[in-house]
């Protein structure tokens, strides 16, 4: 079961990283200036000295996904509880939002000054990715609160583990 859960974390993070990078580098540059073509977009922001920072934004949803996949591989080699392999891709999911925020913002700042307009998000997929975060923190909760119901501050540990504290 902590397979699947861990495989279940790696795809959600993977997907948080994919709408992340399409919504800063394309969906909100596009909600931006509409009128024009993404190559259009590219040289506008190209005749005013801006560019979008495609490697900075590309590294930071991959750096998520390692993340992931790292913790699913020590999740699964220690013998995690479900549980708790769950808690940690959803504690990766709530630090998606200021990843996002401090992945976005020089791209945010590129289309302000290259477009003439304002940074903020111009497409609605970054509001979604906020409400992923959001709905990762109420997850969280709900499993402490769960886990704290019930006793056993070691239960999230596979048997015979330690608590790191």
């Amino acid at each position: 079961m902590r397979v699947v859960v861990a495989l279940g974390g790696i795809s959600a993070v993977a997907t948080f990283a994919l709408v992340l990078t399409l919504q800063t580098l394309v969906w909100s540059p596009m909600g931006a200036a509409p009128h024009l073509s993404y190559v259009q977009l590219l040289d506008a922001l190209a005749q005013h000295g801006e560019t979008l920072p495609f490697a900075w934004v590309v590294g930071a949803g991959l750096l998520g996904v390692t993340l992931s996949i790292a913790l699913a591989i020590v999740s699964v080699a220690l013998g995690w509880r479900p549980l708790t392999v769950a808690a940690g891709q959803l504690g990766l999911l709530v630090l998606g939002a200021p990843a996002y925020w401090v992945a976005s913002f020089p791209a945010g700042m590129a289309v302000a000054d290259g477009l003439q307009t304002y940074g903020g998000d111009h497409a609605p997929g970054g509001r979604l990715l906020y409400l992923v975060s959001l709905t990762a923190v109420v997850a969280l909760c709900a499993i402490g609160f769960a886990r704290s119901v019930r006793g056993g501050r070691h239960d999230l540990l596979a048997r015979g583990s330690r608590p790191l504290g």
